[in-house]
C-alpha cells in the first residue's frame, strides 16, 4: 500500500486498544474491507475528542483512514455500534473478549477475511439478544470460524469406518471429526456424546448463528460445558495456539 493513501468507508471492529503516551490510544481493528490493521488514534483520551467514540473496546465503526509508515490514522468516522450495553453483563463481556483475543492472534495484517467479519459482527449482535445461551454462542463460532479458516470438522460419519454419523458419538481432536465408540479404542482426546448433544451441535454448526442459538437453554440433558470444552480444546490444536488468555474467564463465570 502506497504511503499516504486514503480508505473511505472502512467497517472495522475495536479488539484490543493500549494507552499511547498520554493522550491517544493504539488500536487492533478488525476491518470488513482491510483485514486486521493497527490504527494510531491520536488524541483519542482528550476530554471531547472527537475520536474517543471511534476508540473505544467492542465499538463497531465506519472510519475514513490514512496510511502512513507504521499505522493507520482516523481522519474521520461515525460509531455504527458500540455494543456498550455489553459491559452489563460480565457473561458478555468475557464471550466478546474471547473473540476478540481469538481474532488478535489468528487474523494476519491487512488480510481481509469477510466471511469470518460478517461472524464476528452476527455473534456480537447475538450477545445483546436477552438471555442467550453463551455456551452455544461460542461453540457456534468457533467452529463456524474454523469451518471459514479450512479447519471444519467432519461430522458426516466415523472417520474410521465410515459409520453414519447417527451413530458417531466421539469428537476426535486429533482426527478433525468423528468416530464411533468402535473406532476410538485408547485414543486420547475422544469427548464421547450422546444422540441428543450430537443433533444440537450439528444444529449449531450448519444454522445461522442467531437461528442456532436462539432457544438458549432448554434444559435438555445436553453437556454444554462439555461441548465447549471440546470445541476450544479442537481451536487451540489446529490454530497452533498454546492458549487464550481469557479461558480462565470463562471457567470463573461457569460457561466452562
Amino acid at each position: 500500500m502506497d504511503t499516504n493513501s486514503i480508505y473511505n468507508e472502512v467497517h472495522g471492529l475495536v479488539i484490543h486498544e493500549m494507552k499511547y503516551k498520554n493522550t491517544s490510544k493504539i488500536l487492533r481493528v478488525f476491518t470488513r474491507e482491510l483485514g486486521k490493521i493497527s490504527i494510531l488514534s491520536q488524541g483519542a483520551m482528550r476530554p471531547g475528542s472527537d475520536k474517543a467514540s471511534l476508540s473505544n473496546l467492542f465499538g463497531m465503526n465506519n472510519y475514513c483512514l490514512s496510511k502512513g509508515k507504521s499505522f493507520y490514522y482516523i481522519r474521520s468516522g461515525e460509531p455504527l455500534n458500540s455494543f456498550h450495553r455489553l459491559s452489563q453483563n460480565l457473561s458478555s463481556v468475557v464471550c466478546a473478549s474471547f473473540v476478540c483475543e481469538l481474532l488478535d492472534r489468528t487474523m494476519f495484517e491487512e488480510s481481509p477475511y469477510p466471511e469470518v467479519f460478517g461472524l464476528t459482527q452476527s455473534f456480537f449482535e447475538a450477545l445483546l439478544i436477552t438471555q442467550p445461551s453463551y455456551s452455544d454462542l461460542l461453540i457456534a463460532f468457533i467452529y463456524k470460524f474454523l469451518a471459514y479458516m479450512g479447519y471444519r470438522p467432519d461430522f458426516t460419519g466415523c472417520l474410521s469406518c465410515g459409520t453414519s454419523a447417527e451413530s458417531a458419538y466421539q469428537l476426535s481432536i486429533s482426527r478433525g471429526g468423528v468416530i464411533c465408540r468402535h473406532c476410538g479404542g485408547a485414543e486420547e482426546g475422544l469427548y464421547a456424546m450422546n444422540r441428543l448433544e450430537f443433533r444440537h451441535l450439528n444444529q449449531l454448526l450448519y444454522l445461522p448463528l442467531v437461528e442456532g442459538t436462539a432457544h438458549g437453554d432448554s434444559g435438555l440433558p445436553i453437556d454444554r460445558k462439555k461441548l465447549l470444552g471440546a470445541a476450544i480444546a479442537y481451536l487451540l490444536e489446529v490454530m497452533e495456539l498454546e492458549d487464550l488468555r481469557v479461558i480462565p474467564w470463562l471457567q470463573t463465570i461457569k460457561i466452562l
